[in-house]
């Protein structure tokens, strides 16, 4: 489901300017945020995942291309704990910031979930992402080897807040 705005988003204005000073013409009204929640019925409550892409408005050649996609899904047994999950900027759009914004509207939208503490994993070879946690208030708690790629992960921890900016849009 698209989320309508109930007035223009702050986030989604930063997010055309970074995208802008990369010389793309981007501006918030050409850019939709959709939520995907999981479940049925009641247990749709805050989770999904979100995508943030161009919309019909955009010019050609962006319309339908993805920006960024993240999900929010409560713990298994802890429903106050989120476990943040395929958080991805698209590649075109790396090195602009993004992750940076991303992360504070994912946080956000986190905290008006009511969820108490949000929890993710990384490579830890993933040097952008980890200087992304690290500028946003995550704490490393612990490391592990994956079995199956045999690559170094990183379980980070952060309790969720409000951010600077508006989300102008009403979530489910």
């Amino acid at each position: 489901m698209f989320l309508a705005h109930t007035k223009a988003s702050t986030y989604l204005v930063e997010l055309a300017k970074l995208i802008s000073n990369k010389g793309v013409p981007a501006h918030e009204d050409t850019i939709q945020v959709a939520l995907y929640p999981y479940g049925t019925g009641n247990d749709t409550c805050n989770q999904g995942t979100f995508e943030i892409d161009f919309n019909d408005h955009a010019p050609a050649g962006l319309k339908g291309q993805q920006i960024t996609v993240f999900s929010l899904v409560p713990m298994i047994g802890c429903p106050p704990v989120a476990v943040s999950t395929g958080v991805k900027v698209s590649e075109k759009f790396r090195k602009l910031g993004i992750g940076h914004l991303m992360n504070e509207m994912r946080l956000d939208i986190a905290k008006q979930w009511g969820y108490s503490l949000v929890l993710c994993t990384d490579r830890e070879d993933n040097v952008a992402q980890q200087a992304v946690l690290k500028k946003n208030g995550w704490k490393k708690l612990d490391g592990f080897v994956n079995p199956v790629n045999k690559k170094t992960v990183a379980l980070h921890s952060v309790v969720p807040k409000k951010g600077k900016y508006e989300l102008g849009f009403k979530l489910p």
